[in-house]
């Protein structure tokens, strides 16, 4: 054996030295790093992604386009007229060809329907509009054979499992040939989605079905295409499927993925064994979605991402098929930009080209044209990616309809696909070349020594190294060097060329020889200080290379070695250095060091001059330091030299900065003042709410500005005791009750000079007091549950951007009266009074009740006008209530959310019967009595359970948010009804609607939740297709669930609005069904069963995790003495405020209701509201979302100054609603 592989040794140098063929390493210099617009692409880990310098068309590759006919994206539903649907896809085809596409992937069953007449499925409603009906004539084989005549390949596309994309799923409303309506017990649900059950053998045999059918029909077709459609959302309801079939599973998720791996590959059967009986090339193939697993510590096999993987999503394991040959090609989506941080697209798709390797299956990139704010040249940059990898045989795009939009495939269309090409499947049937490679193996498979590399084919050879060019294969290929290569080879004749194939060549040879850096210099430190010198030795007459990296530089070419290098750069430095033995590099060995500059200590600032430092009227500036060289900049100008002294004498403020010209360029500062001795006049100024000759607010005092080198000094008496001088630097608050007694002169710092002192002095009373910082409760400290102090902030800044909402309630006629014998102007007024008094509040969100007891205060097609209004229910008021109001709060700058009580129908009591007889014929309860549910105490509401009443509610919703200006849909805390629901009431419903072991109570909150999750969706799409941005909130009952009954309730111990009213307002904020939530924290701090401050750091915690905003529901009207569980302590909702200002991240606050605010004979709600104008609410905030409002805020900028000047004795008066200054101007003068 050794003396064979001595042999092959010297053969193998004879070779060399004959040059039968020598190779280097494949060289890069015709790839650059990708740049798009001003940005420079990279990987994960920092290494440039690289690109070919230019762009070579292909003779060969796959340029596909996806048709989808699903919702008739890209078809119209026109089929029943021949001649028109034609055309249509006509142009289709027009449009492709003229962007030089050659493959069309026709979406020909998209919701378990077919585009032609079958055994399996229902014509598509895609086709016509209507599922089941027959065109009339074979679309089908007009698709294929209009396609073929244009020159491109036609691919039937078809999604396996898909019935319902979203909602609930009735067998009744499909067709009757509908497998699904056939075969209901066949279906589950998966996500938000209804599928054919993938692990049932009857779905997979039907699927097969299907394929095969469409072969025997339409045998001239070009190949098989699934999309990313299998399983959805990460979950399914088959637990019964799988305690049948799945026992030899260790888990549910391998069970849902073999059920699918046995589909595919009996697919794949199919479809090879028609190409063997029919001699046909037909294809099959799959486009995931992109991402396989994303690469962590139990997933080494993922990718460097972060998104969705399918096979923990759609249970899909696509690397299985690649690895057993089950598909001919796959078509990874990589929707995503190269600048996406979860999914990178250069991460992706080098990610596909390893795993398609050395496989038989071949990688076309699947690309979208459906984002229209992406750059330019971003496809382009993909395309041009895309082509140095030969595993790549094309790309398909989605959708059609995109790929005319402007600047989307331009750049593609005029610069890299310039030609008409064929697909690299057309005529690809000849054989692979076959090879052989020469050479001595390690034991892990790479080679030791050099190898040679041999080809032998009935027709001509062509390979090409790495991303180097094709080129004619005529002898040996001989491979000496280190490392990993690629070869790739194909066989080619006249016309055709086979498919590519690969050889992976790893050469592992020895070379234990590494080199020593060594640094000689001066050293500070770890640091070296000035020149260095590197010297880099190894074994005696080695080969050495290195290269040195400064700073963050990219990696650099290794050069020879010749002898020691000098560095003097201020920088990190690297230096990489290793041995070549023959072609074999050694291990790489490198050293860091850092060279600096040599640092002194900061240099000194010696002012000298005429004045008190740092006061001056003239000064001299000098410097001292050991450096060899000090730096001085004046008032930020440019650095000088420092020489000698600079003398300053002009008027005027100076900045001095210096620093020595040293490793550590230390900044020393002074700041000086020159300035004449001449004295100012000043002015004293008191701000504050002034009421019987008293400040019945914080009470701020300032000076008038003075010049420098002048100063104020002040002091003052407070309670019999005088403060220290001080100098003026910021206004004083006077917080405190009582006399204040300040006296004041100013100074000139150059000479000491000063005016005679002045005095003035006032009374502080305020009503409450906000230096309190803990909530006190009959002298004790209250605390919350935990034993946390509940503090309150003693300073408070005015928030710009908040909500200050109140709601405004129409049921009962709580804050809007009947309009009597009022005209409609009349009336009018009356509302335009109530939203004046709003404003004046600096409130800015209404919640407007318009749909108080399943009527409506506007004009709607599902519901009578409300009762509330005329006194009778249906008749018309004269006008639009809700677009009258949305009209005034708007002029006003105030958001108006449209308030909704979704299923309550009456208050009353006696038989439904006789309740609904009341109503308004147009009334949907007594249209439909069967949907109507009462409560424990007789009172009405639509039953929740009932499919009926859900898409009622939905349609009450859509007609509002599309025919009305609204800024939100706002649902109160009435669901299920507070006084209980009898189990007997609804149990026929629950009955017949309840999934498997679906207890009442959770069948009740998914009605519940059903309905909170359409109407988020409908607003979300909404918001879309009009460009508005309505905000969707609920305010529940404020107790989720106590602590006691589950671990992630609150610290309470109150009714439980998930199980009285079921609603699961938790889940709704985790699915992220809401914009907001504001919870009625109708509450003091000392109610033991739901002490407020503890509540609120629930919800705020809730919210904050999961990104919904929050507001705070408060009972102003607790305040009211006549309401039946009022607060004794008239301060509370101030105290409330004040611990709601600490909470960095809340939306805002609302108040219930808005009558509550029109009562001045309160107390306690007088109080609030003069502290909120006053303090908190001073002016209008703006929203904390984005709106179409525009706040216009009366009260900013509107402040006057009553002034006394000192100059004279002469007055100088201005005058303001709020603020009051006195001023006085000499010892002992009252103003």
């Amino acid at each position: 054996m050794k003396k064979i592989s001595k042999l092959i040794m010297v053969f193998m140098v004879l070779v060399m030295l004959t040059s039968i063929l020598s190779l280097n390493i494949h060289a890069n210099e015709n790839m650059i790093q990708l740049e798009i617009g001003t940005s420079k692409i990279t990987y994960a880990d920092n290494t440039p992604v690289m690109v070919p310098n230019n762009y070579i068309e292909k003779d060969k590759e796959f340029r596909g386009v996806w048709i989808a006919t699903v919702w008739n994206i890209d078809m119209p539903a026109t089929a029943k007229d021949i001649e028109l649907y034609k055309a249509a896809y006509r142009e289709k085809l027009d449009l492709a060809l003229s962007y030089n596409f050659n493959a069309i992937l026709f979406q020909v069953r998209g919701m378990n329907d077919i585009y032609y007449e079958s055994e399996y499925a229902a014509f598509s409603k895609s086709l016509t509009g209507n599922e089941g009906e027959n065109p009339g004539w074979d679309v089908m084989q007009f698709l294929i054979d209009e396609t073929h005549s244009r020159g491109m390949e036609f691919h039937a596309w078809m999604n396996p499992y898909r019935v319902v994309s979203s909602g609930e799923f009735n067998p009744s409303l499909l067709h009757q040939d509908n497998f699904a309506r056939q075969r209901p017990d066949l279906v589950i649900k998966s996500g938000d989605a209804h599928i054919l059950n993938p692990g049932e053998p009857e779905v997979q045999e039907y699927i097969k079905d299907v394929v095969s059918e469409l072969f025997v029909k339409y045998p001239s077709v070009d190949g098989i295409h699934f999309d990313d459609y299998f399983y959805f959302g990460g979950n399914a309801e088959d637990q019964l499927t799988y305690t049948k079939y799945g026992s030899q599973y260790l888990t549910i998720q391998d069970f849902r993925r073999d059920s699918i791996n046995k589909m595919i590959k009996s697919i794949y059967e199919e479809v090879k064994n028609f190409n063997l009986i029919n001699s046909k090339n037909a294809k099959f193939g799959i486009s995931p979605s992109g991402i396989y697993k994303n690469k962590t510590a139990s997933q080494p096999d993922g990718s460097n991402t972060g998104g969705q993987e399918h096979y923990n999503s759609h249970f899909i394991d696509t690397k299985k098929w690649i690895e057993e040959g089950w598909l001919d090609y796959v078509t990874p989506q990589i929707y995503w930009q190269f600048s996406n941080t979860l999914a990178p697209y250069a991460e992706v798709v080098k990610w596909w080209v390893d795993a398609v390797k050395d496989t038989n299956v071949d990688l076309i990139i699947g690309h979208s044209v459906s984002e229209g704010t992406w750059n330019s040249y971003e496809r382009a940059a993909q395309v041009l990616f895309n082509s140095q990898f030969e595993e790549i045989k094309g790309s398909i795009f989605y959708s059609l309809r995109n790929i005319d939009s402007i600047g989307r495939f331009e750049y593609i269309k005029n610069n890299f696909w310039k030609n008409s090409i064929p697909t690299n499947y057309a005529n690809s049937n000849l054989d692979v070349p076959n090879y052989q490679v020469i050479g001595e193996k390690n034991e892990d498979g790479t080679y030791k020594t050099s190898v040679l590399i041999e080809f032998s084919s009935n027709y001509e050879i062509e390979y090409k190294i790495g991303n180097g060019n094709w080129q004619v294969y005529n002898s040996q290929i001989f491979l000496d060097h280190h490392g990993e290569e690629s070869i790739y080879y194909r066989a080619k004749d006249n016309e055709n060329t086979s498919v590519v194939r690969r050889i992976a060549i790893v050469i592992n040879k020895n070379n234990n020889n590494l080199p020593v850096i060594i640094v000689n210099g001066e050293k500070e430190g770890n640091d070296y200080v000035g020149e260095v010198e590197i010297v880099i030795t190894a074994e005696p007459n080695s080969q050495i290379e290195y290269y040195i990296m400064r700073g963050l530089g990219s990696v650099a070419e290794y050069i020879p070695y010749t002898g020691p290098i000098k560095s003097n750069v201020v920088y990190n430095h690297r230096v990489f250095a290793r041995t070549i033995e023959g072609n074999t590099p050694s291990a790489e060995v490198i050293k860091e060091f850092k060279i600096i500059a040599k640092s002194y200590d900061a240099p000194t600032i010696i002012v000298t001059g005429d004045g008190i430092d740092p006061n001056y009227t003239n000064a001299r500036i000098t410097f001292e330091s050991d450096a060899l060289e000090i730096q001085y900049r004046i008032n930020g100008g440019t650095w000088k030299t420092y020489v000698n002294g600079i003398d300053i004498v002009n008027k005027g403020e100076y900045l001095i900065e210096v620093r020595n010209n040293d490793g550590k360029k230390e900044v020393v500062s002074k700041r000086i003042y020159i300035d004449e001795a001449e004295l100012d006049d000043v002015n004293i100024i008191i701000e504050g709410v002034f009421n019987n000759n008293k400040y019945t607010s914080y009470t701020e005092v300032s000076f008038s500005e003075v010049n420098s080198p002048n100063v104020v000094m002040f002091r003052y008496n407070y309670s019999n005791n005088w403060s220290n001088w001080m100098e003026y630097k910021e206004k004083i608050v006077a917080k405190k009750n009582g006399l204040y007694f300040f006296e004041f002169y100013v100074l000139n710092k150059n000479n000491n000079q000063k005016t005679e002192t002045m005095e003035e002095y006032f009374r502080v009373e305020v009503e409450y007091d906000l230096l309190v910082d803990k909530v006190i409760r009959n002298d004790i400290e209250l605390k919350k549950i935990n034993g946390e102090s509940i503090l309150l902030p003693t300073d408070y800044i005015e928030k710009d951007k908040q909500i200050r909402a109140i709601w405004f309630s129409t049921v009962s006629n709580i804050d809007l009266p009947r309009m009597g014998t009022d005209s409609v102007d009349e009336y009018k007024n009356r509302i335009i009074a109530s939203f004046d008094r709003i404003k004046e509040t600096n409130l800015n969100t209404i919640f407007f009740q318009v749909r108080p007891m399943n009527d409506a205060l506007y004009y709607s097609e599902y519901a009578p006008y409300s009762r509330y209004i005329t006194g009778v229910e249906g008749k018309n008021p004269g006008f639009d209530i809700l677009e009258f109001v949305i009209k005034i709060a708007h002029e006003r700058g105030i958001e108006l959310h449209a308030w909704l009580n979704p299923y309550r129908v009456s208050n009353g009591s006696g038989s439904i019967a006789a309740q609904l007889a009341s109503l308004h014929d147009k009334n949907f309860a007594k249209q439909n009595p069967d949907l109507v549910l009462a409560d424990s105490k007789g009172q009405l509401i639509l039953n929740p359970g009932e499919p009926k009443v859900q898409e009622y509610l939905d349609n009450v919703i859509k007609e509002i948010v599309t025919k009305y200006n609204v800024d939100g849909i706002h649902f109160d805390d009435y669901f299920y009804s507070y006084s209980g629901t009898p189990e007997e009431n609804d149990r026929q419903t629950y009955i017949n609607n309840r999934t498997n072991n679906e207890s009442l109570g959770d069948w009740r909150r998914r009605n519940v939740n059903t309905v909170v999750r359409d109407v988020s969706n409908i607003i979300k799409e909404q918001n879309t297709l009009l460009n508005k941005k309505i905000k969707f909130g609920i305010s529940p009952f404020g107790i989720w669930r106590n602590k006691s009954n589950d671990p992630n309730g609150s610290p309470t111990n109150g009714l439980q609005s998930y199980d009285s009213q079921y609603a699961d307002t938790k889940k709704w904020i985790e699915e992220g069904w809401l914009d907001y939530v504001t919870p009625q924290l109708y509450w003091s701090f000392d109610t033991k069963a739901a002490p407020f401050a503890d509540l609120v750091d629930w919800w705020y915690e809730l919210t904050e995790k999961n990104n919904v905003g929050l507001i705070i529901g408060q009972g102003l009207y607790r305040l009211d003495s006549s309401e039946a569980a009022f607060w004794n302590y008239e301060n509370e909702m101030i105290e409330q405020l004040r611990f709601l200002s600490s909470y960095e991240n809340l939306l805002g606050t609302s108040f219930f209701t808005y009558t509550t605010i029109t009562k001045t004979n309160v107390k306690g709600i007088t109080t609030t509201l003069d502290f909120l104008k006053n303090y908190y609410w001073k002016t209008t905030a703006d929203f904390p979302w984005e709106t179409n409002i525009s706040t216009i805020d009366s009260n900013k900028n509107n402040k006057k100054i009553l002034i006394i000047s000192i100059a004279g004795g002469v007055f100088i008066l201005a005058i303001t609603t709020i603020t009051i200054i006195l001023v006085r101007v000499k010892r002992k003068e009252n103003v």
